[in-house]
């Protein structure tokens, strides 16, 4: 019988979170994470609770991503994992540190 080990890919590092319009925001990381499939993008009102995967990124590659729909006057917090897919089983990594950003 064999285990397979599955090992969470890096963390990645939020560079920058910018308003796009008024009712969007661009989210930037520093760089990409070699072996993950994609990335969760995790967004809040409050600092330290409540998040929600609001966007699924799904090239590792990627580098940047746009999140639209959200509410003019309100203060968002966002943060970024990265995961992989390893025989259809989703492993992911831990979650980057929180950014704040006030539409």
């Amino acid at each position: 019988q064999t285990s397979v080990t599955l090992s969470k890919p890096g963390r990645p590092a939020i560079k920058s979170v910018k308003k796009k319009g008024k009712k969007a925001i661009t989210v930037k990381w520093k760089k990409a994470i070699y072996g993950a499939t994609g990335y969760h993008i995790a967004i809040s009102t409050k600092k330290n609770k409540s998040f929600k995967i609001k966007k699924t990124v799904a090239k590792w590659y990627s580098l940047s991503t746009i999140i639209k729909g959200l509410k003019k006057g309100k203060t968002y917090y966002i943060k970024v994992r990265a995961y992989k897919k390893v025989n259809g089983v989703r492993v992911t990594g831990n979650y980057s540190k929180v950014k704040k950003i006030k539409l």
